[in-house]
């Protein structure tokens, strides 16, 4: 581009409205109603989860030494953990530990290199949930899964180290 040439301005399109337009025109006449936009938060979504962010380029082996397995073994720079000390290892667990993942990445403009997200639960996961999600252990406490919708959701289950 120029220099003296104007910027265009990017637009983005808004196909989802167009897509709920031509739906409630092809709707009305049935009385079902079309909702362009839906709210489904009543106010902006704080996670509960633990953020650790590596202020180094790399984890040292200093770091590495304190963390969880798993979480040890990680290249990202930022590991979110979603910690689930009443509840199981379950759906909702997976499904909100997935929401959070999505949104900080998309907050800021990270991807899956970037940050990896573990679940954490207090309880040992019951060998029936951990299947349907395909999930298998790697190594002693922790677990991985192959299905592409979770696999960069990991559980440990080995506690930390405190150090020397």
């Amino acid at each position: 581009m120029k220099q003296d040439e104007p910027q265009k301005k990017q637009t983005r399109q808004r196909w989802h409205q167009v897509f709920g337009q031509l739906l409630d025109l092809m709707l009305q006449p049935v009385d079902i109603s079309v909702f362009l936009e839906l709210e489904v938060l009543s106010a902006p979504p704080k996670a509960d989860v633990l953020l650790l962010r590596n202020n180094q380029p790399q984890w040292t082996e200093a770091q590495r030494e304190v963390l969880p397995d798993g979480i040890r073994d990680t290249t990202a720079g930022h590991i979110m953990m979603e910690f689930k000390y009443t509840e199981s290892f379950n759906e909702a667990a997976v499904s909100q530990a997935l929401v959070y993942d999505y949104l900080y990445k998309a907050k800021t403009r990270l991807g899956s290199q970037d940050v990896q997200t573990f679940l954490v639960c207090s309880k040992t996961p019951q060998a029936h949930s951990l299947k349907l999600f395909g999930y298998q252990s790697v190594q002693e406490g922790v677990y991985t899964s192959p299905y592409k919708l979770v696999e960069h959701l990991d559980i440990p289950q080995r506690t930390f180290n405190p150090g020397p």
